[in-house]
């Protein structure tokens, strides 16, 4: 069944209800626990570490025989901790200070003008880890006020960059661990590596700031845009020399580029305004997660692993996959799949109930 992020909701208060009062999510290798989740508490505790994850992903490889390629395809840890961020659990580095400069920069009202604009420019990694727009939002939706002044800009070359990420060939990659992890139910559809889930990330997060971004148009020549795109230096300077060009003409403003890469706030910060916001460094052993939470989290970490495992009623989630062009792949869906056919199907129910009243 193909469900939403939000959707996962109800999948947990139907555990609840059914007496489960605590899931342990894993990877496809159930033996590795991530996180165990008190339904009843509304607690997450986290059950691995960056040490355990990398001696968990070293027995992989060398149990299975998996080539150093094939290993880039893995989850590290650094996913784990960019899901938590993601899913609101965990505060990332530097937002308190982006949130400080937009209130202090939008209050008070009485000033305020049509034309006063707040514009936050996004580096790719801003979109591909969801790092910074959730807090934003959340900090200014209920003020309607301010909110309707604040504006994200997204450079041509991110977009670039997002469909370099969205590739068509066979990974050969994926087909080694398909074929070798198999007794462990290991499976992805070829074209869902590591690097188009990244893609997709961008794609999931452009999608919920569609009514809010400005998308930068590019005038370089696509034999020039191949090359740039070939170098990690070449596509910071375009992307930062794209905002530079777009803010020339702007009047009543205040633009702020937001990266959590040192190298490219290192280039930027002598040109304009930017911030650094980051993943924090760790997890605490337990945080308070709400269903809401629980929700988003489990939909960030099947989007940065892939799959996610919980061994109440052996529920999997899968990344879910439709077309081959980017625009085919569903925003914040999940494919959702259960060995027990009688908890699946009163899922499905609840499910079928909502969608037919949020038509109303």
């Amino acid at each position: 069944m193909i469900i939403s992020c939000s959707e996962i909701e109800i999948i947990l208060n139907e555990l609840l209800a059914n007496k489960n009062k605590e899931l342990t999510l894993t990877p496809f290798f159930k033996e590795e626990k991530i996180f165990s989740y008190d339904l009843e508490n509304k607690k997450l505790h986290l059950k691995t570490n960056p040490h355990s994850w990398k001696i968990f992903i070293d027995f992989l490889c060398s149990e299975y025989a998996l080539s150093n390629d094939t290993r880039k395809e893995l989850p590290e840890f650094d996913d784990i901790k960019k899901a938590v961020v993601s899913a609101g659990l965990l505060i990332p580095e530097g937002i308190d200070v982006l949130i400080d400069e937009i209130r202090n920069y939008l209050t008070p009202i009485k000033r305020m003008n049509r034309r006063k604009r707040f514009l936050i420019a996004l580096d790719t990694n801003q979109l591909i880890d969801n790092l910074m727009s959730n807090y934003v939002e959340k900090e200014f939706a209920t003020k309607e006020q301010l909110r309707n002044f604040i504006s994200y800009i997204i450079s041509s070359w991110v977009l670039s960059e997002r469909d370099t990420f969205i590739r068509d060939e066979t990974n050969r990659r994926l087909v080694e661990l398909n074929s070798k992890l198999k007794e462990w139910d290991y499976f992805l559809p070829e074209k869902i590596d590591r690097k188009a889930r990244l893609g997709y990330s961008i794609y999931s997060e452009l999608k919920s700031l569609e009514e809010s971004y400005v998308q930068l148009g590019s005038r370089i020549k696509s034999d020039e845009k191949n090359e740039i795109m070939k170098s990690q230096n070449l596509k910071d300077s375009a992307i930062i020399g794209e905002y530079e060009d777009y803010i020339k003409s702007l009047k009543d403003f205040k633009f702020i580029y937001v990266t959590s890469d040192d190298q490219s706030f290192a280039l930027a910060k002598d040109r304009f305004e930017s911030i650094k916001v980051k993943v924090v460094n760790t997890i605490p052993n337990t945080l308070d997660c709400s269903f809401e939470n629980g929700a988003k989290l489990i939909y960030q970490l099947t989007l940065f692993l892939g799959f996610l495992r919980i061994d109440s009623y052996d529920i999997r989630f899968n990344i879910y996959y439709k077309g081959k062009e980017h625009d085919d792949w569903e925003n914040k869906r999940l494919e959702f799949l259960c060995s027990d056919k009688e908890f699946e199907k009163s899922i499905s129910k609840f499910i079928s109930i909502v969608r037919k009243l949020n038509e109303f």
